[in-house]
C-alpha cells in the first residue's frame, strides 16, 4: 500500500515538472538522449526506471540548468523505498560544466545570413557547443568536428535556429587560429611537475611562475601601467595572456580595448549566464592550453567577485558562505597553476582590501598562495 502511495506520488511530481526539468531528471535516471525525445515518452521513460528499482541519490544534486533548479527532483527522491548510500557518486567540475543548454530542434530560420562567430568549444553529450557572449553556437555532423576538443578556440560560420540567441554552425572556419583543414590535434606531454624558481615583473613587486600568486589590489587596473606593462611582457615572450574579470569597471573597460590578451571579461551589471560562462571558458581554455604545452597566465582581476557571481547561477541548499558548485568551480581554477621544464601555468589571483576578511580567500586560497 505505502509502494503504492510513493509510486501515485512519483507520477504527480514527475507530470508537474516542465521539458527541461523532465529532461534533467531523465539524466540522473539513465534515460538515453533524453533531448530527443517528447514530453510524454520521457515521462513514461522516467516512471519506469522508478518502477524498474532505479535509485537517484539524494545527495547529488541533479544535472540540469545552473541557472534553474528542477523544484521538484528532491521531493521525488524522498519517495524512493530504497537507500543510494553505496553508490554515491561525488559532484565533480565535469559533472557541473556537462553543459546544460538543451539542444533546440535544427529548424534554419527564413533568414539565411551567414554569420561569422568564435567561442571555446564545449562537449555536451555527443555534440560540442560553444558560447559567444549571449549566444549558443552547435556543432553537430560538420566537416572536421571529429578534430575538436574541449577548450579549443574554434571560429565558425553558422545560420540562426530557434530564436536570435541559438545558432548551428555550417562550417568549421579555424581551430586555435589555424585554418580547419590545416589543423592536428595533438597534446604534449610535459613530463613531471616542478618547482620553478622564476618570476616575472608587475608594478613593484613580482610573479612567481608555476604558482597560484595571491595580490591585493590598492587601485583599479587603469590607474597605472603595470597591467600595461604585463602585456607587453606576455607578447614579447609567447606567453598566453588570460584575463578573466568579471562586472569590471567602464574604465577598466576602455583600456582593455587598447591591450593585447585573451579577454574574458564582462562589463558592470553583466548577467549571470555571461559571467558564468567566462569563468567557464577560460579554464577550459586554459587547461587546453596547458595540455598543447604552451606558457599560460591566468589573471583574476578579482577573485572574490568570480565566487559572488557564480554563487548567483547555483541554488545554496547548505546555507554555507558559497555554494557547492561555486567551490568545486574555484578549486578547479586553483589546481590550474603548475610548473613544468619547458612550460608553466601562472595564476594572479587579484583581490580587493574589502574583502581581506573573506572566508573562502583566507582557508583557501591565501593558505595555498605566494602573496605578492
Amino acid at each position: 500500500m505505502i509502494k503504492e502511495e510513493n509510486n501515485n506520488k512519483q507520477e504527480l511530481l514527475v507530470r508537474e515538472l516542465g521539458v527541461f526539468e523532465l529532461r534533467g531528471l531523465a539524466r540522473e535516471v539513465g534515460v538515453p538522449s533524453p533531448t530527443t525525445k517528447k514530453r510524454e515518452e520521457l515521462i513514461s521513460l522516467i516512471l519506469q526506471k522508478f518502477k524498474d528499482g532505479m535509485v537517484v541519490d539524494p545527495k547529488r544534486k541533479a544535472k540540469g540548468r545552473p541557472y534553474k533548479k528542477l523544484s521538484s527532483i528532491e521531493e521525488i527522491v524522498s519517495t524512493m523505498t530504497n537507500a543510494a548510500e553505496n553508490n554515491i557518486k561525488p559532484m565533480t567540475y565535469e559533472s557541473i560544466i556537462t553543459f546544460t543548454q538543451e539542444l533546440p530542434k535544427f529548424n534554419l530560420s527564413d533568414d539565411d545570413t551567414t554569420y561569422v562567430l568564435e567561442g571555446i568549444a564545449r562537449q555536451n553529450e555527443d555534440y560540442m557547443l560553444f558560447c559567444c557572449e549571449d549566444k549558443y553556437v552547435y556543432i553537430k555532423d560538420i566537416d572536421y568536428a571529429e578534430k575538436l576538443r574541449v577548450g579549443d578556440k574554434v571560429k565558425v560560420e553558422a545560420r540562426s535556429i530557434g530564436g536570435k540567441k541559438n545558432y548551428i554552425a555550417t562550417k568549421i572556419l579555424s581551430i586555435n587560429k589555424i585554418e580547419t583543414k590545416n589543423y592536428q590535434t595533438k597534446v604534449s606531454d610535459n613530463g613531471e611537475e616542478i618547482i620553478s624558481n622564476q618570476t616575472f615583473p608587475y608594478g613593484e613587486t613580482k610573479i612567481f611562475v608555476g604558482r597560484r600568486n595571491a595580490y591585493l589590489f590598492k587601485e583599479d587596473l587603469y590607474e597605472n601601467d603595470s597591467f600595461a606593462s604585463l602585456t607587453k611582457y606576455c607578447k614579447e615572450n609567447s606567453i598566453n595572456l588570460l584575463v578573466l574579470a568579471l562586472n569590471t569597471s567602464y574604465e577598466n573597460q576602455i583600456i582593455f580595448k587598447n591591450l593585447e590578451f585573451e579577454n574574458f571579461t564582462t562589463p558592470y551589471g553583466s548577467s549571470n549566464i555571461v559571467n558564468f560562462n567566462k569563468v567557464i571558458d577560460t579554464i577550459n581554455y586554459a587547461q587546453n592550453l596547458i595540455e598543447h604545452g604552451e606558457n599560460v597566465i591566468i589573471f583574476i582581476l578579482d577573485i572574490v567577485e568570480v565566487l559572488r557571481a557564480l554563487d548567483k547561477c547555483f541554488v545554496n541548499e547548505k546555507g554555507s558562505e558559497h555554494c557547492e558548485q561555486t567551490i568545486i568551480i574555484a578549486d578547479k581554477i586553483l589546481s590550474l597553476g603548475k610548473a613544468y621544464k619547458e612550460s608553466s601555468s601562472t595564476i594572479v589571483l587579484g583581490y580587493n582590501k574589502q574583502d581581506k576578511d573573506e572566508k573562502y580567500l583566507n582557508e583557501n586560497i591565501l593558505r595555498i598562495s605566494k602573496k605578492i
